[in-house]
């Protein structure tokens, strides 16, 4: 993994640089030809297409490098709130709404951007999978059993759900089930999940769509709440 983590952020290294002058060259065109001359459908294409590679570009260094993590006392909800504002023009262009079920009351001892990012990536992910119209549910939630006690967060959507030749894959680097995608979305986000001594886990839901946990164990939080 640090192998493959090294090789992804020297890549995004050496897309940057490229990238940051094409679109340099765009804001030139843009102010030389302005937005409603013959030119201007042209420009939109390729600052769409620079801001793809842009996204593609954040995943791959986010992916590639060595994190270290804030941690600190966080309310259970907040990391999921902070990820619904950042998804909701996205779900609302899509027809697709969210619903929020913040049933986690405790402290925990997370770093708040870096889970932020992971649920951001989960919802994001299901909200392209949704219909219009549909919706993704995003709930928090306290787990206590055999393996301890645990902080859930849990987002379903009701798309078509997984493949079960997908399920063995799907949070690996690169693997992507939409044309287009980068691939990397569910794999930083288990990443992120692995950080903090956690797991993402995929299923299928018994009524049709996806669902997928992001696992925190609550024994780190209390020891550094305490």
């Amino acid at each position: 993994m640090s192998a493959m983590g090294a090789l992804v952020a020297g890549v995004a290294h050496e897309v940057r640089n490229p990238l940051f002058a094409i679109t340099a060259t765009v804001d030139a065109l843009e102010a030389r030809a302005g937005l409603e001359g013959p030119y201007a459908p042209y420009l939109t294409i390729l600052r769409e297409q620079a801001g793809r590679l842009a996204g593609l570009m954040f995943d791959l260094l986010d992916y590639g490098r060595p994190h270290e993590l804030r941690i600190g006392p966080v309310p259970p909800r907040q990391p999921m709130d902070d990820a619904i504002e950042q998804c909701s023009a996205m779900a609302r262009e899509r027809g697709v709404g969210i619903v929020s079920r913040p049933n986690a009351q405790l402290p925990v001892a997370i770093d708040l951007d870096r889970v932020a990012r992971a649920l951001r990536n989960l919802i994001e992910n299901a909200v392209q999978f949704s219909p219009a119209e549909g919706s993704v549910a995003v709930e928090s939630r306290e787990e206590r059993g055999p393996r301890g006690e645990w902080l859930i967060y849990e987002v379903c959507d009701c798309g078509p759900g997984f493949r079960e030749e997908d399920l063995a894959q799907v949070l690996e680097p690169f693997f992507s089930r939409r044309r287009g995608g980068t691939g990397l979305g569910l794999a930083i986000a288990r990443q992120i999940a692995e950080e903090h001594g956690g797991c993402v886990r995929v299923s299928n839901r018994p009524d049709g769509g996806g669902r997928v946990r992001l696992e925190i164990p609550s024994s780190l939080s209390a020891q550094i709440v305490a």
